[in-house]
């Protein structure tokens, strides 16, 4: 188009304008099927080869990275001996693993969706010489590097659980429990709410979610329970809580945060009555405290990062949820110092 080369990722909806180099070496590998062959291809002369070789794997890889190219992979429902089933809610999934992966810690992360139902949706990791390619049912496949590969996976489990029909929504905010009553932290990105969660779990809560809580017809809660995420700047935060906390190696996400995941303390997904919440914002440079907040204004809180599959809420479901926070405890939480944070929570549940 007016000279640009330009290709469409069908998949993600987006178009990607090729140099001359970069349109040359598409058309190479397009033609040729294999990055040598490519390179051969290219080469004018026998003494460039291993130069070009080098540019045509350096634009391969940007381009299996975004899903553009697909390597041979196995097919995604030959039969495999390294598969797990998940569940949660309406969603459920098998996830096979192929090659030189670290299953261990896979199993840690997400133990707490597994399951024996059948799946309903497929995702396949498989490591082909030192890249690891994730891919699904869909028709898409990124190429992730070994440390990148878990929050890969949870990104695709996220957006499935996202697009799977359900009664009620979905909010992003924190739940945890203590004696069978829900405690949902609501608060923006970036505020601490995996940092108080964690806190709260090594007081004695159970935890069911950092992230994503569903909020059934009867403003019943259940959460994805996902390990715990901690973010890079929270690391130390860990470490003081309980050095002897179990966290996975650093991983990287896609939005370039490096997280590391807290194991062995999730707990099994199931329904939970909503018996306190708490609007989690970041210190004023004050005492940290908790401070009476207007219900409508929790209601709003809660339905700012609502989503519905259905693109709506329906009006019995709101009700409900009406309900359950007129008889909930609700509280707005500035945050301070960990040690802080915990005692006023505890206090607030009590």
């Amino acid at each position: 188009m007016d000279g640009e080369i330009l290709l469409f990722d069908e998949m993600s909806q987006q178009l990607h304008a090729l140099n001359e180099s970069a349109s040359a070496i598409w058309d190479s590998i397009s033609c040729e099927g294999t990055l040598v062959r490519a390179a051969s291809l290219l080469a004018k002369d026998p003494a460039d080869y291993t130069t070009i070789l080098t540019y045509v794997r350096s634009a391969a890889l940007g381009w299996l990275r975004c899903g553009l190219l697909m390597p041979a992979l196995t097919p995604i429902q030959f039969p495999c001996d390294q598969a797990f089933k998940l569940e949660w809610a309406e969603f459920s999934v098998e996830v096979r693993l192929l090659g030189t992966l670290d299953l261990p810690m896979f199993a840690r992360v997400f133990e707490s969706f597994f399951s024996q139902s059948p799946p309903k949706h497929y995702i396949q990791v498989e490591e082909i010489k030192g890249l690891v390619f994730v891919s699904d049912d869909r028709g898409r496949c990124l190429a992730r590097w070994p440390h990148e590969w878990i929050p890969e996976v949870k990104a695709l489990l996220t957006e499935s659980i996202l697009a799977t029909p359900r009664s009620g929504f979905l909010v992003h905010a924190a739940l945890l429990s203590r004696q069978g009553e829900g405690l949902l932290v609501c608060g923006e990105p970036g505020s601490g709410k995996t940092t108080l969660s964690v806190s709260l779990m090594l007081a004695g809560f159970d935890y069911h979610s950092d992230d994503i809580v569903w909020i059934g017809d009867a403003g019943e809660v259940a959460g994805a329970p996902f390990a715990p995420a901690l973010k890079e700047g929270s690391w130390d935060l860990a470490e003081q809580m309980d050095h002897k906390l179990a966290t996975s190696s650093a991983y990287l996400r896609n939005d370039g945060q490096q997280v590391r995941y807290v194991l062995g303390r999730q707990t099994k997904p199931n329904f939970r009555s909503l018996g306190s919440v708490l609007l989690l914002t970041p210190s004023d440079d004050t005492e940290p405290r908790i401070e009476a907040v207007a219900r409508v204004e929790v209601l709003t809180a809660i339905l700012s990062s609502a989503y519905s599959p259905a693109g709506a809420i329906t009006a019995p479901t709101l009700k409900a949820l009406v309900g359950c926070i007129g008889s909930a405890r609700v509280g707005r939480l500035f945050s301070g110092p960990w040690r802080d944070n915990r005692r006023l929570v505890e206090e607030f549940v009590a």
